[in-house]
């Protein structure tokens, strides 16, 4: 059987057909292994196949050495293919440890940095099909790997001598196994090629991609140890798909705005390494690659962007997309150019496609090509790309000690301890060095205690630590004064002190600290407080640990109670809703990093009992990432919750099986209708109904209580007829503008919503409800046993923007982000921003387990809870 091969340039590998090839090469090949080409029409290789025939590579070339990373968020052995040349590969000890001396270039003699670049050959990471459906790069990486490995042409050898190639060939393993699978068992019927009911990864699905940062999923911590410890590569590139309407490839550049973080040797290697790309696809004959289209070079958090942040330059490729594996033919005519342009030829989409068919093979050939030319560029231009790496951790390090922020500090005594260790960790698992200061000292005119925490901007990774820690400024892009602004293609504020409630401070002038550097193996704050010898022990809602403590005791039957209000007890001050349990009740809670209090008496003020809570989540068939986040959450939490499906909602009857029900942030439009008819087997479409919604109604009054998550809160406002409405113009019908930015809220402590909040938290406003009471002449007509609405967080009278970026914020000055209102027995807790958003927002999580507490809460007497 022939096989098309692109040809992109006289130094690349030029081969008359896959058949021709297997008998040049002592290597099996693909389609000896998994029975077809790769590529094929309508075939596809699962997990267990791919990784199967990586494993026989590796035992079939001593230039290829296949090792497992880590296992997958399901349990599946994620694996990195290293291919490079036998010497290279016999020499990989000493590879790392020549890359890693080059990325932190401190102490580093100019003539042993000559030498090291000199003999070390360059590392590139490519990474496939994160977005499990984008499929194409998983079967091409055995073709790859095949071709790379086994190869003679003399450009193929040099990029063995000259690189290494660290090839993962799929990033999220347990996603491409259910696409393979929901792909197979649909083949042949009307939903072939058609999305599955459920993510591709079991909590956060096409999210995976924003997890690089943060890092909670296992699949992103597993090939971020590679990244940042193991290897450091030079050049890492991302292999996606997108849609199959417009261009046949993204390459970057990326457009505006430019995160400020950035090398600008980064962005000239970048547009380099893909002009090279686009050139090399042009002379194959591969055609519709555009690029400076789409995508800007903004956000914190995808694997093209963090890398970026440690001095490797992070290509994305994007990929048009078939049906899955079965092919798709479209017309010139039917396909349109990004942003509204028409589909024609332009400097950055300088040769439209012609329009035909379209293949998993075709999108095999172009991502293997592009790849290729990647590799003879970075084996041609080895020392360059090592020096370049090498130069940008030496500037990163002078200007961290040369120009503010000199460091960002995080003393102890942190409302949450463990939270702020959480935060430190998240650097050091992104190779960041944090201190511990051993002896008092003084930074900006204040004094810092011994302990203090210390994230040095004088070290190479630094555009990664100030990025996460800083403060963003989005800028206004306008076309014109007169032109609505360029909307971000994600967020545009992530500062982690605000999102997870840490205080940190930022310091602008040289002081000087008796510092220790913490091994990344240490806990960044030493956890738990003295075992308490009291009666009773206090646990504060600060602390987001102590929920999974009392979750542990209720599982037990154990009592739990909360203090009313703010309180002294035995001299200390303890907030309201701190937590009350008997010593002996108490069990071990080292792994929480907790900070309690024990006493021998308490305070005479009244108390709320906490009980169990039998919890329902909403899990759509729509596949809800943040369902998915809200799972992660609760489950780290260890909250006990059953996922509730449409048919079970219409079904009715839910306050027999349920005290509280949480609604993901999801549009009510998406709630109630739910899977269009036909798009899916039958049994996942439809959504809630018209008669869900009814059940919902009838869930609250009751006695139900029902949580609503952002967008969510639309559906409660309407389907309970609730006195509050949602704001978004203003009187003269200006709109506002906040698609993804941290805001300040100022919230009543003292109401159970808020235990545990700060009086003005920082919260995450994606494009959220802004919520205000209705008109008295618009609540006429309300059924008795209705009540008001009673906002416990509100938006302060002036700007509240923290970080990101936010137009026209006048419109939601002292509006509500979050509050209630008494439905018939029950109650609807609405909560208007994204309080788990990505699992980032800690500092938040506490509103949701708040909420969900309520319903299991002996009411305060003579009020409503």
């Amino acid at each position: 059987m022939q096989c098309r091969i692109p040809m992109p340039a006289a130094f690349l590998l030029v081969l008359a057909s896959c058949a021709a090839a297997r008998q040049a090469i002592d290597l099996p090949h693909p389609a000896s292994a998994i029975g077809f080409e790769v590529g094929a029409d309508s075939r596809l290789a699962d997990w267990e196949d791919i990784a199967d025939y990586f494993k026989a590579l590796d035992q079939a070339s001593d230039r290829v050495a296949v090792e497992g990373i880590g296992r997958s968020t399901e349990g599946r052995e994620m694996l990195l293919a290293v291919i490079s040349s036998e010497a290279n590969l016999a020499a990989r000890a000493r590879i790392q440890g020549s890359l890693r001396r080059l990325a932190d270039p401190r102490g580093l003699s100019e003539e042993e940095r000559e030498r090291l670049i000199a003999e070390t050959p360059a590392a590139v990471l490519v990474g496939c099909a994160q977005h499990a459906t984008e499929i194409g790069s998983t079967q091409m990486s055995m073709e790859l790997a095949w071709r790379l490995a086994g190869g003679e042409e003399p450009e193929l050898q040099r990029i063995r001598e000259e690189v290494v190639l660290l090839l993962v060939p799929s990033l999220n393993p347990d996603g491409h196994q259910m696409v393979c699978d929901w792909y197979r068992e649909h083949l042949g019927t009307p939903f072939e090629g058609g999305r599955m009911p459920w993510l591709y990864q079991k909590y956060v699905g096409h999210d995976i991609n924003r997890d690089w940062a943060m890092m909670p999923q296992a699949e992103c911590r597993n090939v971020s140890r590679v990244l940042y410890e193991e290897w450091v590569p030079q050049i890492v590139i991302d292999v996606h798909q997108m849609g199959r309407r417009g261009a046949r490839m993204f390459l970057p550049p990326y457009h505006d705005p430019i995160n400020p973080n950035i090398d600008p040797i980064l962005d000239h290697e970048l547009g380099l390494v893909s002009a090279q790309m686009r050139l090399d696809l042009s002379i194959a004959g591969l055609t519709g690659v555009i690029s400076n289209a789409m995508f800007d070079e903004w956000l914190m958090g995808y694997l093209t962007s963090v890398p970026g942040r440690h001095n490797m330059v992070a290509l994305l490729i994007e990929m048009a997309s078939a049906n899955v594996a079965s092919p798709v033919f479209q017309r010139r005519s039917e396909l349109s150019g990004s942003g509204g342009a028409d589909y024609g030829r332009r400097t950055n989409f300088p040769e439209p496609w012609p329009g035909g068919w379209w293949r998993l093979r075709d999108i095999v050939e172009y991502e293997q090509t592009a790849i290729l030319s990647a590799l003879g560029l970075a084996s041609r231009s080895r020392e360059m790309f090592l020096t370049n790496f090498c130069r940008m951790a030496a500037a990163q390090v002078e200007a961290g000690r040369e120009e503010p922020p000199f460091a960002f500090l995080v003393p102890p005594g942190q409302r949450d301890p463990f939270t702020a260790a959480e935060m430190l960790s998240v650097l050091q698992r992104g190779g960041v060095e944090v201190h511990e200061a051993l002896a008092p000292f003084e930074a900006d005119g204040v004094e810092y205690p011994d302990g203090t925490r210390v994230v040095l901007m004088a070290q190479p990774f630094r555009a990664h630590a100030k990025d996460l820690l800083e403060r963003q400024t989005y800028p206004d892009l306008r076309s014109s004064p007169d032109d609505p602004p360029q909307r971000p293609y994600d967020v545009t504020g992530w500062t982690l002190p605000l999102l997870m409630g840490v205080q940190a401070a930022e310091i602008v002038a040289p002081f000087e600290a008796e510092l220790r550097l913490l091994d990344r193996s240490e806990s960044p704050f030493p956890g738990g407080g003295a075992s308490p010898t009291g009666r009773w022990t206090l646990i504060g809602r600060e602390q987001n640990g102590a929920y999974v403590l009392v979750n542990r005791l209720l599982k037990r039957g154990r009592e739990v109670r909360s203090l009313v209000r703010g309180a002294e007890v035995e001299g200390r001050p303890f907030s309201a809703g701190t937590f009350v349990v008997e010593r002996s009740d108490l069990p071990a809670i080292d792994d929480l990093g907790l900070e309690v209090q024990a006493c021998s008496e308490l305070p005479e003020e009244s108390m709320l009992t906490v009980g169990p809570v039998r919890l329902g989540l909403y899990q759509p068939w729509t596949t809800s990432m943040d369902e998915g986040w809200t799972r992660w959450v609760l489950e780290r939490h260890e909250f006990d919750y059953r996922s509730l499906h449409d048919s079970e909602i219409r079904a009715g009857g839910l306050r027999s099986r349920y005290d509280a029900i949480v609604l993901p942030d999801l549009r009510p439009r998406s709630i109630v209708e739910g899977v269009s008819e036909g798009s899916l087997p039958k049994q996942y479409c439809g959504g809630i109904g018209e008669e869900g919604v009814f059940a919902l109604r009838d869930f609250a009054r009751e006695g139900g209580t029902l949580v609503a998550l952002d967008s969510s809160c639309d559906l409660l406002i309407d389907a309970l007829e609730l006195p509050v409405q949602r704001v978004s113009e203003g009187e003269d019908g200006e709109r506002l503008y906040c698609p993804g930015s941290i805001l300040r809220i100022d919230v009543d402590v003292e109401h159970p919503l808020a235990f545990g909040l700060a009086p003005a938290t920082a919260v995450m406003f994606s494009s959220s409800p802004v919520l205000e009471s209705k008109p008295d002449d618009e609540k006429q007509g309300k059924e008795e046993g209705d009540s008001g609405w009673a906002a416990v967080g509100t938006y302060p009278r002036m700007n509240p923007l923290l970080s990101g970026w936010i137009e026209n914020d006048e419109i939601l000055h002292g509006k509500a982000a979050l509050g209630y209102a008494d439905c018939g027995e029950g109650s609807a807790i609405l909560i208007g921003f994204r309080c788990q958003y990505r699992a980032q927002t800690h500092a938040t999580f506490k509103v949701l387990f708040n909420a969900i507490l309520s319903a299991g809460q002996e009411p305060i007497e003579g009020e409503r809870r």
